[in-house]
């Protein structure tokens, strides 16, 4: 089955259908079809005989994908859309052709040390000590539960067998309750209030409440950018209130954490760097594709006593106690690199060029709710625009004559350009995005009410996926 070069057509296919998804400008929404249908379509494609690969890919070119949903669509609205870089999207390719192992250093040091310097870089933003580590896993619920996993370790061998319980917010992601049921732990849910945050007072109330009730609290979760509205939490709050009663402080920043990356907004996640643990999500807001969860710990030694694994098998890998060994660090063993995706975008286009983007975005979102005539009766964090610092502009006569040429060759896997758009899918039509420049007034107004001043989840969304269809890490930088 695995002759290399045997079957070139297939590869040469394979990588048309690929670049010609990365060429849509914008890709097809699409949407899902009924079981019957699919079936009527598709039929039994898996036999004794096979059906050859370039038939199984005209059955997902023609009918699969079709039937699934484009994430980086920018009608793509009512759920969090994904806008990889061009870089990371065929960086994920070579990791999947590199049969990377990621669990350990002995047999993927190379990758390993790749996304070690992106785990330094996001620990180091967030104000977090030299010694912190962590590794990248599947998603925010994986990265939610090694952090909390470990948190109740440290939290028995303290205080043994008790009957414990977390401290979140009633606008916490749901992933915190589905871990708590995972662990047999209880959670305390502190009232988030008009602002949707919570803070000192309001944790303080649910744990003492927690208390009264028979309960021992052992962690209390901050977030940053809560899924429906963007809001951040008072996470200097949290980490005071973390500290008077000896709780791990975690914070689960998956939708919105990315936005520490731009100087200006730094104030609204201020406290994190007291922080045991915390949690970013590349294919949210970092540019990358699916699948990554970005986990940090402040003391990494806590989690590698939790799940490091021990065998026969494994004492090669465990045989020298420096090495970094990412499976050491979460609920995992075999594991992907799924991190390098990620660095090779940073490592192509620069960290500048994140900040650009996604300041860009947040400037995007307060046009577009100002636009649309917010009623969250809040100032509003709108900055005024100042001239670009810097012009980061890929030559674009030369890409769109590549992609001119590329697109006029006849294609075997033709599609439309764009599908109708659902109303369970699309409640805003992008309009024309602005024209994005570099830098925002380096003080701004008003009351701090979270990473996109709070305003419906649609606005945030509105950015994401308008500058999804944008490649916007090549127009990010682009000159007023």
């Amino acid at each position: 089955m695995h002759s290399p070069g045997e079957d070139n057509g297939l590869r040469d296919a394979i990588f048309q259908y690929a670049t010609q998804r990365l060429d849509y400008n914008p890709p097809p929404l699409d949407g899902p079809q009924t079981f019957e249908k699919l079936s009527e379509q598709a039929g039994l494609t898996i036999t004794e005989e096979g059906m050859g690969g370039e038939k199984a890919l005209n059955v997902f070119a023609d009918v699969l994908a079709p039937a699934t949903i484009s994430t980086d669509h920018p009608g793509y609205l009512s759920f969090i859309p994904a806008a990889p870089t061009e870089a990371a999207s065929l960086f994920d390719l070579v990791v999947s052709a590199s049969s990377i192992y990621g669990g350990s250093w002995l047999e993927g040091a190379g990758a390993v040390y790749a996304e070690n310097q992106v785990l330094e870089l996001l620990a180091s933003e967030c104000g977090l000590p030299k010694t912190s580590g962590g590794v990248f896993v599947q998603g925010g619920t994986l990265g939610n539960l090694s952090a909390l996993v470990t948190a109740r370790e440290v939290a028995q061998k303290k205080h043994g067998a008790k009957d414990y319980t977390i401290i979140c917010s009633t606008e916490s992601h749901s992933s915190v309750k589905s871990v708590a049921k995972v662990i047999g732990v209880g959670t305390s849910a502190a009232d988030s209030g008009e602002t949707g945050a919570i803070n000192y007072e309001s944790a303080k109330a649910a744990y003492e409440a927690a208390l009264a009730g028979g309960q021992t609290p052992f962690a209390v979760v901050g977030t940053a950018g809560t899924t429906n509205f963007g809001i951040i939490d008072d996470l200097a709050g949290l980490a005071r209130l973390a500290k008077e009663k000896d709780l791990w402080f975690h914070i689960d920043g998956a939708y919105g954490l990315a936005g520490i990356l731009v100087p200006e907004l730094k104030e609204l996640y201020a406290g994190i760097e007291h922080a045991d643990s915390l949690i970013v999500d590349p294919h949210k807001w970092l540019f990358s594709p699916f699948d990554a969860c970005a986990l940090i710990y402040r003391n990494p030694a806590l989690a590698k006593e939790v799940f490091s694994q021990h065998g026969e098998y494994l004492e090669p890998v465990n045989k020298n106690k420096d090495e970094w060994n990412p499976s050491d660090h979460a609920i995992n063993l075999t594991r992907r690199a799924r991190g390098l995706p990620l660095w090779f975008s940073l490592a192509t286009h620069g960290v500048a060029t994140y900040r650009d983007a996604i300041r860009a975005n947040v400037e995007l979102a307060h046009q577009a709710a100002k636009d649309r005539s917010c009623s969250c009766n809040k100032p509003c964090r709108i900055p005024r625009r100042l001239p670009s610092r810097r012009s980061a502009r890929v030559s674009s006569n030369r890409r769109a004559g590549s992609r001119a040429k590329r697109t006029s060759e006849k294609s075997r896997f033709t599609r439309p350009s764009a599908s109708p758009v659902s109303a369970a899918t699309a409640a805003i039509k992008p309009s024309e995005p602005p024209k994005i420049v570099s830098r925002l007034a380096p003080s701004v107004t008003g009351t701090r009410c979270g990473l996109l001043n709070s305003h419906p989840s649609v606005a945030q969304r509105y950015v994401l996926a308008t500058s999804s269809a944008n490649s916007p890490l090549a127009t990010a930088a682009l000159s007023s």
